[in-house]
């Protein structure tokens, strides 16, 4: 699967109803994904549904290949989420190339993350 599709079966299974058409439909167009990306810093970690944060993921996860969403750009791949959980700082989304499991920090949030699960994954 590409980037955009990841990413939006992601968000589709983690997102609170009120905002999942809004976020899924930044990430169905090229022209809106700086959206979603902007929303990394202060919108995001509000929008999730509680049922999809978990307090810890499965190790299969933690040894899945990632994408990395943030203002290094959007989708980029990741060795593992494990590995990308160890580099990438704040304001930042990754998702399992599945789109089954990831984790946000807000900016500036380091030591505040959520640990995601798409309901139903």
């Amino acid at each position: 699967m590409k980037p955009p599709d990841v990413v939006a079966m992601f968000l589709k299974g983690t997102l609170s109803n009120r905002w999942r058409d809004r976020y899924v439909g930044f990430v169905a167009k090229p022209k809106t994904e700086e959206k979603l990306l902007q929303s990394l810093y202060h919108d995001l970690m509000a929008c999730f549904d509680q049922r999809a944060i978990v307090a810890k993921l499965p190790e299969s996860a933690w040894d899945s290949p990632a994408l990395s969403f943030s203002s290094d750009g959007f989708g980029r791949s990741e060795t593992s989420l494990r590995d990308a959980h160890e580099r990438c700082a704040d304001a930042v989304l990754v998702v399992t190339c599945d789109g089954r499991y990831g984790f946000h920090r807000e900016e500036d949030l380091y030591d505040t993350e959520l640990l995601l699960a798409a309901r139903g994954g």
